[in-house]
């Protein structure tokens, strides 16, 4: 929640434009749910993951909530990706399996 007060309190001062990408997750939470409605009524627009549980996203937050983007996992067949949380809630489908990324331990430049 912390982290959320932060995007909403930075932006304000700032006065500039803001997106907000949360990939977490967890059980319904309104909460969570109102925290991401204040980003969005501040005009952050908010990217939150559908979840990895191969469950409705409907009953996880931040997916849930309804001002956020809630994105969910394909393969690289474009196919939803097993694990890939679904449902109602979900607006857009994104490559999300098997992706090949930078870690902290990494030493690549």
């Amino acid at each position: 929640m912390a982290g959320i007060d932060w995007v909403l309190t930075d932006s304000q001062n700032s006065g500039r434009p803001a997106v907000a990408q949360i990939s977490l997750g967890g059980a319904a939470s309104d909460v969570v749910d109102k925290s991401v409605l204040s980003l969005t009524n501040a005009g952050i627009h908010t990217v939150v993951s559908a979840g990895n549980k191969n469950t409705h996203a409907g009953n996880q937050s931040p997916a849930r909530a309804p001002t956020a983007i809630t994105v969910g996992a394909t393969t690289i067949a474009d196919e939803r990706w097993p694990n890939s949380n679904y449902g109602k809630v979900v607006d857009i489908f994104a490559p999300g399996g098997n992706i090949v990324s930078l870690g902290i331990n990494s030493n690549t430049v």
